[in-house]
C-alpha cells in the first residue's frame, strides 16, 4: 500500500475502535442491536477497504483490499438484512467475516513485506482477526453479552493496530517529504 494513503488506515482504525467502545458502552445490548451495529461497521469498513484498494498502485495489494472490501460490504448487508428471529445467524457471519478478513490482511501484509520495509501491524491485525473468528466458531452458543464484549475487545484492539499502522505510514510520508525538500526538489 502506498504510504500516501495512511489516512484510510487511520479512519478504519478509528471506526473499529468506535465500534468496540460502543459495544462496551452497551454490554446488555440485545442481539438485534448488535446485528445492526455490526452490519453498519462491516459495511463502512468494507467501503474504506475498497477505497484503499482503488488508491493503491500495486494491483496485487489493490485486489486484496478490494476483495476484503467486497466481503465486508456483503457481510454488513447480510447482517443488516437479518430479522430479529434470525439474529442468531450473526455468529457465523461474524466468524466467517473475521477469518476471511484476517487471511486477506495477512496476504496484504506479506505483499507489503516484499515491496517495502513492511508493515507488521497489518499482519498482527490479520492474526487477531483469525483468532477472533475461530473463537466465535468454537463458542457459537456464547451468551449475547459475551459476544458483545468479545466484539468490543476485538474492535478496540483491531482498531488500535490499524491506527498504529496508519500513523507509521504517515511518518514514512513525512520522512520522504523531508528528504525530498532537503535535496532541493
Amino acid at each position: 500500500m502506498s504510504t500516501s494513503h495512511w489516512e484510510l488506515l487511520v479512519v478504519r482504525g478509528l471506526a473499529a475502535m468506535v465500534f468496540g467502545v460502543l459495544a462496551f458502552a452497551w454490554p446488555g445490548l440485545l442481539l438485534g442491536g448488535l446485528v445492526l451495529m455490526f452490519g453498519a461497521y462491516a459495511f463502512v469498513d468494507g467501503a474504506l477497504a475498497i477505497i484503499t484498494g482503488k488508491r493503491d498502485r500495486d494491483r496485487r495489494r489493490a485486489s486484496a483490499f478490494a476483495l476484503e472490501g467486497v466481503l465486508g460490504i456483503a457481510m454488513g448487508v447480510s447482517a443488516l438484512m437479518l430479522t430479529s428471529g434470525r439474529a442468531s445467524l450473526l455468529v457465523p457471519i461474524v466468524g466467517a467475516w473475521a477469518i476471511a478478513t484476517g487471511v486477506l490482511e495477512l496476504v496484504t501484509a506479506a505483499k507489503l513485506e516484499r515491496d517495502t520495509a513492511g508493515e507488521p501491524s497489518l499482519a498482527v491485525a490479520g492474526l487477531l482477526s483469525i483468532v477472533f473468528g475461530a473463537a466465535v466458531f468454537l463458542w457459537p452458543s456464547a451468551p449475547s453479552v459475551v459476544l458483545v464484549m468479545a466484539l468490543g475487545t476485538y474492535g478496540v484492539l483491531f482498531g488500535a493496530v490499524l491506527l498504529a499502522a496508519g500513523l507509521r505510514a504517515r511518518q514514512a510520508v513525512v520522512r520522504v517529504v523531508r528528504v525530498h525538500v532537503a535535496r532541493g526538489h
